[in-house]
Formats: C-alpha cells, sequence, structure tokens
C-alpha cells in the first residue's frame, strides 16, 4: 500500500503532465483555427466544437483570458469552454443549461443597498442585497442623563436634571433676577456720584447724588467779639483802706469762648467835676468767659484811703491776632469813705 507521501508525488506529476498536454492541446488548436474558415468554405469538416454554425475567434480585444463570454444575442460562455481560443456562438446547444444567461449585457446586475432610508443608500444598485446600514437613534449629548454612548443620531430625547435658576437676587441691583433660586455673584448695583453737595460750599459738586464729606469752606472770617459790662459794683473798707470789686462781663460773640482782661484803675478827683492825678493804684484780672455766661469775679485794690475818686474799667480782648481796648466802667466822683 503506497504511503501518503508517495501518493502526492504521483498525483503532481501526473498535474504537470496533464498541465503539458493542455498547452500542446491549445497550441494546436489555435493552428487549427487559423485553418477553419478555409476548411470549412470547402465544406471539408466542421470544427465548431459546440453545436452547428459558424465559428468565431475570440481576441485580446474581445475576451480577457479566465473571464466568461457573452455574445451578441446575450448567451454566456462560461471561462473554461473557451480555454482553445475560440467559441460557437450560433445556438450555445453544447453549453451547459444551468449557466446563467445576460439577455443585456449593456446593463449588469449592480448589487447594494436599495433603501433610501439606509446610511449606505446606493442610487445605483439594480438588486438589494441586504447591506443596508442604518442610523442608531438616542441621546447624543454626553452631558444628558440618558446619553447613549452608542448613538450617531439625535432623536430630541434627551433628558436632564432639572437646574437651579442662578442670577442676581439683591433685590437693589440694576439687573435682579426675580426668578433667580441661587445667587451668582452677578448683580450690578448702582453708585451713586459722590462729592460735596453743599452748595455754600467752594467745591460744591452739581453733579453729586450723595455727599462724601469732602466740602470745603473758605475760612470765616473772626465774629467781632465786643465785651459788655452787664454788672459791677465796689465796696470800701475802710479799717484796712481796701476797695473791693465784683463784676460780670458778657461778650457779644457766641463763636468760642475767649479770654478777657478787665483793669481796674484809680484817679483823684479833687474838684468834683475833673479827673486828677492817677493815684498810682491800678490791677488787672484776666479770665475766660463765654458770650452771656453768669460768672461773676472779683478783685481788690489795697492802700486807698477815704476821698473822692474817678475809678475806670478798661477791657482788652484779642481780635484777629491784636489786643483791642474797651471802656467797661466810668465812675466819675466816687466818694470813698470820709469826705
Amino acid at each position: 500500500m503506497l504511503s501518503q507521501e508517495e501518493a502526492d508525488s504521483i498525483i503532481e506529476t501526473i498535474n504537470e503532465r496533464a498541465t503539458e498536454v493542455r498547452s500542446l492541446v491549445i497550441t494546436i488548436g489555435s493552428i487549427l483555427a487559423l485553418l477553419m474558415p478555409a476548411v470549412e468554405m470547402v465544406g471539408v469538416i466542421d470544427f465548431t466544437p459546440y453545436g452547428d454554425g459558424d465559428d468565431e475567434w475570440i481576441g485580446d480585444s474581445d475576451w480577457e483570458w479566465g473571464d466568461d463570454f457573452y455574445c451578441e444575442d446575450g448567451t454566456r460562455i462560461e471561462a473554461n469552454m473557451v480555454n482553445d481560443g475560440y467559441k460557437n456562438c450560433r445556438d450555445g446547444s453544447d453549453e451547459d443549461e444551468s449557466l446563467p444567461t445576460n439577455p443585456d449585457i449593456t446593463n449588469p446586475t449592480i448589487y447594494g443597498c436599495m433603501d433610501e432610508g439606509a446610511l449606505n443608500f446606493d442610487d445605483e444598485a439594480t438588486d438589494d442585497d441586504d447591506s443596508c446600514e442604518y442610523p442608531a437613534y438616542g441621546c447624543t449629548d454626553p452631558e444628558a442623563e440618558n446619553f447613549d454612548e452608542e448613538a450617531d443620531t439625535e432623536d430630541g430625547s434627551c433628558e436632564y436634571e432639572e437646574e437651579v435658576v442662578k442670577g442676581c437676587t439683591d433685590p437693589d441691583a440694576e439687573n435682579f433676577n426675580e426668578e433667580a433660586e441661587a445667587e451668582d455673584g452677578s448683580c450690578e448695583c448702582y453708585e451713586p456720584i459722590e462729592g460735596c453737595t453743599d452748595p455754600d460750599a467752594e467745591n460744591f459738586n452739581e453733579e453729586a447724588e450723595a455727599d462724601d464729606g469732602s466740602c470745603e469752606y473758605e475760612e470765616p472770617a473772626e465774629q467781632e467779639c465786643v465785651p459788655e459790662m452787664y454788672d459791677a459794683w465796689w465796696q470800701y473798707n475802710s479799717t484796712n483802706d481796701t476797695i473791693h470789686f465784683e463784676w460780670d462781663a458778657d461778650l457779644s460773640c457766641d463763636d468760642i469762648a475767649h479770654n478777657l482782661t478787665v483793669f481796674w484803675t484809680v484817679y483823684e478827683n479833687t474838684t468834683g467835676n475833673e479827673t486828677g492825678n492817677w493815684t498810682g493804684l491800678q490791677d488787672s484780672l484776666t479770665y475766660e468767659t463765654y458770650y452771656q455766661d453768669w460768672d461773676y469775679v472779683n478783685m481788690t485794690l489795697t492802700n486807698l484811703t477815704d476821698g473822692r475818686y474817678d475809678i475806670f474799667a478798661t477791657f482788652s480782648i484779642k481780635q484777629n491776632g491784636e489786643d483791642r481796648y474797651s471802656r467797661a466802667v466810668d465812675w466819675y466822683d466816687v466818694c470813698v469813705g470820709v469826705c
């Protein structure tokens, strides 16, 4: 019994010999094909291999080796039946009846998808081959709750989590959103123009809507302040030759408190109607007073003997950096003690 290797070697040898025989047959057939027209013309023999009728030579422009051939009447001759270089297109009586024919070689069958709703619709296809591909409908938004990663065509079915309405929740803001449920920091609040709103100020700003405390005023002139003696009286003590003065002076100004100085001076009066020599007695008191305060003050002069005198009180107050004097008391021909 032959081994598998020996059997394979024999089959290979037979195939090689068959190929050599086939090549020889084709060569002989080609030579006969050249002679067929002349031989058939004289009626010697009909070399038509399949059926009756004239043979038709197959040239390179008509047929490519290994392809089926179509006759003018649409008859199809299988490729393995024309390997000898010629064919019989008369009636095809010798051909396999199971082979399909193509009655219209100018309109061959084109297979493809014929559904216009398909992604790969082929408008040139003449026969549907079940290759149609259809879109996958669904929600294509990754932010949606029902996002379908396999969908390639949006169908409007996306569903989203209900969002909180954000906006400006400040009713005083210019862009207040009454529908906002959460503040988003977008409020735009109106800011009034700030400046000096006092028309009497030097830097009054007529466009200012809110006073910012920046008003500047011209330095006011110091108020005229004149002292006036509201009340004054004196008392003499002959035992120790002293005279005591007590008084209350007011000011005409009420802006601030001022330092007021009062000088008391005593002159002789020997004739009764004329001021004589100064007695050498004079003293002063400086104190702070304000407007019409009830503030009595006093002072005492010594070494004043009995007699007639003219007694004067003089005010001194500083105004605009200068000392100003005015008469406070004029007491003429005053009898002190025993006259």
